[in-house]
């Protein structure tokens, strides 16, 4: 963000505490880049598991615990009423569909205007998902939330259940066919390794990106058109 100019008022990246403790070890060492220099102020840590750095905070915290997730974002200094983007990649179906429910709801309930992206699991009721199911769990990866990861409507309807009020919803198929420049495209699959174009778009189809909005300001309700 830093490199591109991008304009923003505060990035906050939120991970179990044993995660942003290495982080902040990794932050610390000296090198290049210089992560440190690009802080907007500098750095100090609470607790060996977040840092806080100004326009950069990193928390350490259990999103299955709304509570302690809202103290550490408010001792982050960020604003509940500016309008907030979520990016959250892979992240809630590692959570029970109740736990990740709730913290959609809390979210929902804390801030005035939010986007949250989801790239997630879906479809995973076929057969196809199945067989991605069984080969995540020979590796001992389970998945508690693929009960909202059945379909596309189940995936929208987590969303809608928890006080957002609109939601857009692509499969990854969808994207790679209809939202990607179409240079990007040919540039894909012109990689060498890319000879299994079928088990490709088979993997496409059982992922998808969410995007829901909700404002309860009424200030904003521009947003929810800008990825439709």
């Amino acid at each position: 963000l830093k490199d591109s100019k991008a304009k923003f008022h505060k990035y906050v990246e939120v991970d179990f505490s044993s995660v942003t403790a290495k982080k902040i070890r990794q932050i610390r060492k000296p090198g290049s880049p210089d992560l440190v220099a690009m802080f907007s102020e500098k750095p100090s840590e609470f607790e060996h598991s977040d840092l806080h750095a100004g326009d950069y905070q990193l928390l350490g915290a259990d999103l299955r615990q709304p509570k302690e997730l809202k103290s550490k974002l408010e001792a982050s200094g960020l604003d509940f009423d500016m309008p907030t983007l979520f990016i959250a990649e892979c992240v809630l179906v590692y959570m029970s569909a109740m736990h990740s429910g709730q913290l959609l709801n809390e979210i929902a309930t804390w801030f005035k205007t939010a986007l949250f992206v989801n790239y997630e699991q879906v479809e995973m009721g076929d057969t196809f998902g199945g067989v991605m199911e069984r080969n995540l769990q020979q590796r001992g990866i389970i998945l508690p939330g693929l009960s909202s990861c059945k379909s596309l409507e189940s995936q929208k309807q987590r969303f809608l259940d928890n006080k957002w009020e609109s939601v857009n919803i692509w499969t990854m198929s969808e994207i790679y066919k209809t939202k990607l420049p179409k240079n990007e495209v040919t540039r894909i699959e012109a990689i060498e390794f890319l000879d299994e174009r079928e088990l490709l778009v088979q993997l496409l189809d059982h992922y998808c990106i969410s995007i829901a909005f909700k404002d309860s300001s009424s200030k904003y309700s521009h947003l929810k058109d800008v990825f439709s």
